[in-house]
């Protein structure tokens, strides 16, 4: 995998998460509410999204 691929995959995963990390999660109602969205989003599994 290339720098730039890699940076892509890094960025898209930051995004995903950036909510929880930042403790901006009020929106949803419990932390799995938001890897359920987040997963749905990513067109994973929220249990992959747990696992970043």
């Amino acid at each position: 995998m290339d720098h730039k691929t890699a940076q892509e995959i890094a960025l898209k995963r930051y995004g995903f998460i950036a909510p929880l990390v930042s403790g901006n999660i009020d929106t949803y109602k419990s932390k799995s509410d938001f890897f359920r969205d987040a997963g749905s989003k990513a067109g994973v599994h929220p249990h992959t999204v747990r696992r970043w």
